[in-house]
């Protein structure tokens, strides 16, 4: 994104997208995915890493980047909640019960 007092594009910060090159903002991924839902702060986003492990990332160009973070949950109204005990939350919808 490139706002009127910035001289270059920047990439958005972790939690916001942007899927049109040179715009002045980014969207954030909870009013894009969950606009009335309970706990915008839990989404942000995210790619793997390359040994399979969820990591926040910024300059994500795409609402496919965004989902819960690590220590939460998504459930299937589309809300994110944190995790409770017995539960391995790693992010991005990935839920482990744990033994």
């Amino acid at each position: 994104f490139r706002s009127a007092s910035m001289s270059a594009c920047a990439p958005c910060a972790a939690g916001l997208y942007q899927h049109v090159s040179g715009q002045s903002g980014c969207y954030r991924c909870s009013a894009a995915l969950d606009p009335q839902g309970p706990n915008a702060h839990l989404w942000t986003t995210m790619t793997r890493s390359e040994s399979a492990e969820w990591q926040e990332t910024s300059g994500s160009q795409s609402v496919r980047d965004c989902g819960c973070t690590a220590g939460a949950w998504v459930d299937s109204d589309g809300h994110c909640w944190e995790c409770g005990e017995g539960i391995a939350c790693r992010g991005m919808g990935d839920v482990e019960v744990l033994p």
